[in-house]
């Protein structure tokens, strides 16, 4: 049994979260003609809280995001300071409001927000924090947004969340701690950008000239015309840059339509015909992600376009060439993986030789930049194994940071090693709760899938990180 002294903590995030039901791509041949639509956005900034410290860039943040966002051709309307009950009211006007329109909707929310076991709640400024109990009842949660969103059925949508985090419940001093944001949410058919990636730190700014990530956002938004794409990877950079690496934006994308910002206003398109497939209609390239973060080459967040038991296949195959190397295949086998032009798959392979020091003296940093050199192509098994590296090192935050990235294509190995995080509270707050119910997950899917049975070595490393008797 697992000996929990305390729950799981509880942290306040500064991040800044879009999703968008229609995102656009960078340039390219497109299908059929521009198609201009109208876009509202509601601007919401809380600064005054009544139970914990007033916030400076709320109102900042809304200030320079409407001028901007006007400019483009949207339609904005400011509300400032709510409590929550008038903020779901606020909410639920503005969305009715534009159902019958047919639009693209932009909502924006600047103030504090927590998350807690897996909800994201944004904060009115009467809301309580003196425990997670009353965080819960006065809180307005962020998936309740996305739902309300989803039944208005805009053509597109765009929702911010740019959220200043502290603990509430410990000390002022605990301000700024490194903490893993807002919970996932899952992009499906939408485009979702972050002001930090989700183990990072995000800035809160001086409180009177908005934050780094608001300033860089409205500036990319003044060069038209350009695609939602375009506007929040220059975000992303500009920041990346100008914090001196210390926030890490991050955005990722599933493609239904392609949003632009064009000379005078909104323009969905279709997608690229570069995209679309023989025998295909555009909808069926609705599944195509795309993801970026200034810190990672572009192909680490590309698709895999696999299947994830391939992957699980795939990693079971390098184990098994690994025990089939004899010693005089070393050599060539070091020699092809740490070639410049080598695959993957050969980059991967000299990797675990050295790090499991076989027929070969032991270097662990070397396999380390092997593993990375594959990981950062977009080779999952390689990024598996670069994050359990960086474990066993106690790099924890890098070590999440792949370890997700592997665990979002679904492969059982990193998802359990995610959850093994969770469990510690190692590169992310501890979510006992959370990894009980992954290890769960895991192991009922590959047990019920008999062609993909999860191998002995994984039911070992369940078995331990649940404290279950061996056999």
């Amino acid at each position: 049994m697992i000996s929990i002294s305390a729950s799981p903590p509880l942290l306040l995030r500064r991040r800044s979260l879009l999703i968008a039901g229609a995102a656009a791509v960078g340039p390219a041949s497109y299908a059929g003609t521009p198609d201009a639509v109208a876009c509202t956005a509601l601007l919401i900034g809380n600064s005054r809280y009544q139970g914990n410290a007033a916030l400076g860039n709320p109102a900042q943040d809304v200030a320079l995001l409407a001028p901007a966002l006007k400019s483009a051709g949207v339609a904005c309307q400011v509300a400032l300071d709510l409590g929550r009950d008038q903020m779901a009211a606020t909410i639920n006007r503005f969305l009715k409001s534009v159902e019958a329109q047919r639009g693209a909707v932009w909502v924006s929310y600047s103030g504090h927000a927590v998350q807690l076991d897996g909800h994201n709640y944004l904060l009115g400024v009467d809301s309580r924090f003196a425990s997670e109990a009353e965080v819960r009842s006065s809180g307005y949660d962020l998936d309740e947004l996305l739902r309300r969103i989803a039944q208005a059925n805009p053509r597109a949508a765009v929702v911010t969340v740019d959220a200043c985090r502290n603990n509430p419940f410990k000390p002022p001093a605990t301000r700024g701690i490194q903490a893993t944001g807002l919970a996932k949410v899952e992009s499906a058919g939408l485009f979702v950008g972050f002001s930090t990636a989700p183990y990072t730190k995000a800035l809160d700014g001086n409180g009177t000239t908005g934050s780094p990530y608001a300033r860089a956002l409205v500036a990319a938004l003044g060069k038209r015309p350009r695609s939602l794409e375009e506007v929040f990877r220059e975000a992303a950079d500009t920041v990346y840059r100008q914090t001196s690496t210390q926030q890490v934006p991050e955005y990722r994308s599933s493609m239904r339509a392609d949003w632009w910002f064009g000379p005078t206003g909104i323009e969905l398109r279709k997608a690229p015909v570069s995209q679309i497939a023989e025998g295909t209609t555009p909808i069926q390239t609705a599944t195509r992600e795309v993801g970026y973060r200034p810190d990672l080459p572009h192909q680490a967040l590309a698709p895999a376009g696999r299947d994830p038991t391939d992957w699980d296949a795939e990693d079971h195959a390098l184990q098994r060439a690994l025990a089939q190397i004899d010693r005089p295949e070393v050599r060539s086998v070091l020699a092809r993986g740490r070639a410049a032009q080598a695959s993957p798959r050969d980059t991967v392979l000299a990797g675990m030789l050295l790090e499991a020091g076989q027929r070969v003296e032991r270097d662990r940093q070397g396999a380390a930049k092997l593993y990375r050199r594959a990981a950062e192509s977009g080779y999952v098994p390689a990024q598996t194994l670069l994050g359990e590296l960086l474990y066993a090192r106690g790099d924890w935050a890098e070590a999440y940071k792949w370890l997700t990235l592997a665990s979002d294509r679904g492969v059982a190995r990193a998802r359990l090693d995610l959850a093994q995080l969770k469990l510690e509270g190692r590169g992310t707050p501890q979510d006992i709760a959370g990894a009980m119910e992954q290890f769960k997950s895991v192991f009922q899917q590959q047990m019920a899938a008999s062609q993909n049975a999860i191998s002995p070595e994984e039911i070992k490393r369940l078995q331990k990180s649940l404290q279950l008797p061996t056999r």
